[in-house]
């Protein structure tokens, strides 16, 4: 059995309640965030969620994890995807175990219809391979200005992902959550105007 396991995502969360079901599991489970907490809590599993912003460097700056050296962590998550948790819980003498529950495939650019949507005020990417997806879609449909429009993503990871893909008005939250982009998105609003540059502004 693990001495940890970790949800990355609310799919993973969701796949995972049959497996969990089948032996009993330390507690809590430790997930990115409250999209992926409640998907546990309301199967009835004690979880918790990083202090601060909802991400992977902040997960592994909880308590619990001072001391993995040693101790086998499950990560729950789909295949491919990021490979720093897995990469930093080694390093720090953990015995990682990845369980993949699902596939993650490319986003359809075809299906964003961009070429019939009027310009937007402002535009999200949720993950690296949103942000791809969506430069990709506007390098397609000929609407490469819309790299000049705001952009909210969450963290430096994905602003820097689309910085590289030529986005230039980004905006890094530290909470990839509804509330967290309509905070985002209200505070890039009073500072419309006030700056320049690619650099993310943080949130």
């Amino acid at each position: 059995s693990a001495g940890k396991i970790i949800a990355v995502s609310a799919n993973a969360a969701r796949l995972s309640l049959p497996l969990l079901a089948q032996s009993q599991i330390p507690q809590p489970v430790f997930c990115i965030g409250p999209s992926t907490s409640s998907v546990l809590e309301e199967a009835g599993y004690a979880v918790r969620v990083p202090d601060g912003a909802y991400n992977s460097e902040s997960l592994l700056k909880l308590p619990e994890f001072e001391l993995v050296s040693g101790q086998i962590v499950a990560i729950l998550c789909g295949q491919g995807g990021r490979d720093y948790l897995e990469d930093m819980l080694a390093e720090m003498g953990g015995n990682v175990r990845r369980i993949e529950l699902y596939s993650r495939q490319p986003l359809d650019v075809e299906i964003l219809e961009i070429e019939h949507l009027e310009i937007p005020d402002a535009l999200t990417a949720m993950s690296g391979d949103t942000a791809e997806a969506l430069a990709r879609a506007l390098d397609l449909t000929g609407r490469e200005e819309w790299k000049s429009l705001p952009l909210v993503v969450p963290g430096k990871r994905v602003s820097a992902i689309a910085e590289n893909l030529g986005f230039n008005r980004i905006v890094a939250t530290d909470k990839p959550t509804t509330e967290g982009l309509i905070d985002a998105l209200q505070k890039m609003q009073k500072k419309a105007g006030n700056s320049s540059g690619s650099d993310p502004q943080a949130v």
